[in-house]
């Protein structure tokens, strides 16, 4: 059942985390430092293609959305640790860039898991 609906977590999951994002930053009005701008980069585009791999039902596709969250992993590994020692802005909400990282790792597992990577014989 997993495999089967993974790339709807994937969807469901990038969705969640990029409405979670602007809630924090529009309706909370924490402003997000560079790092966290650099995590959005690689979220945002997410749920909408995303969709269109589901409403289109193009599973093979996955492998090529599969740098975004690999991508944001590290930015996210990238603010943790500059964080932990540089970083004022995100004092107050540290837990955030460990959230992000835990969420682009997901997507990524769901989109490996879902996808069709295997090459059709010819």
């Amino acid at each position: 059942m997993i495999r089967k609906n993974s790339l709807f977590f994937a969807y469901v999951l990038a969705l969640l985390a990029t409405l979670a994002s602007l809630y924090i930053s529009e309706a909370l009005g924490e402003e997000a430092c560079k790092l966290c701008w650099t995590q959005r980069v690689f979220l945002f585009p997410l749920p909408v293609l995303l969709f269109f791999v589901l409403f289109f039902r193009r599973p093979d596709v996955t492998f090529f959305l599969l740098p975004l969250p690999i991508l944001g992993a590290l930015a996210s590994t990238n603010h943790i640790v500059f964080s932990l020692s540089h970083c004022d802005d995100c004092s107050n909400i540290s837990l955030l860039p460990f959230w992000s990282l835990a969420v682009f790792l997901l997507i990524a597992f769901f989109l490996l898991l879902g996808g069709n990577l295997r090459r059709k014989s010819s």
